[in-house]
């Protein structure tokens, strides 16, 4: 929302589209848009052709190729190892020609840029913190986590109860089945 106000307030703007180059590797992904159909689909097509040649050095902008019959820049720019564009379609070929609103546009891409950035961080950091406090076979917490709900139960003077299972001979489960068997049961 911020960016779609933002996008559109004193520049000649017709839409936008938002790209992320998906992790295969394969295709581009549209993460947002509010251009028409016809101009994301010039968009993807454009990114394959554009982006891919310029990927040893990405200048800041690029026109629209001349055959689309859209006016518009391609902005790319790199998040980690993704590479992605913002695509803004614009009212006039002499839009182009306007050096503060393409100097905003680019600045406008390197905010997305530094907020993906942030949020791809953001992902792996509770990717992480996940793995560190669940236990991968179970899903439910692990014994750092139990004794911190603990900590928290006993300061809210609230009790806990653990209840212990131990299941005799589950050895020749694994044994006869298998352990992804075993660890299913």
């Amino acid at each position: 929302r911020v960016m779609s106000s933002s996008l559109s307030a004193g520049t000649s703007l017709v839409g936008w589209s938002l790209w992320l180059f998906s992790a295969d590797g394969q295709h581009f992904d549209c993460l947002r848009s509010t251009t028409t159909q016809q101009a994301t689909a010039i968009s993807a097509q454009s990114l394959q052709d554009v982006l891919i040649r310029h990927d040893n050095g990405l200048p800041d902008h690029l026109p629209y190729p001349a055959a689309s019959g859209v006016h518009g820049l391609i902005l790319p720019f790199h998040v980690d190892s993704h590479l992605g564009a913002l695509c803004v379609e614009v009212s006039s070929p002499q839009a182009l020609e306007n050096t503060d609103e393409v100097a905003f546009l680019v600045a406008a891409t390197q905010l997305i840029e530094r907020t993906l950035r942030t949020h791809f961080q953001n992902l792996r950091e509770q990717d992480l913190r996940q793995r560190a406090e669940i236990d991968t076979l179970t899903g439910l917490a692990n014994r750092r986590q139990l004794f911190e709900h603990a900590r928290q139960l006993q300061e809210a003077g609230e009790q806990l109860s653990v209840v212990m299972l131990d299941l005799d001979h589950f050895k020749q489960i694994n044994d006869r089945y298998g352990h992804d068997a075993g660890d299913a049961v």
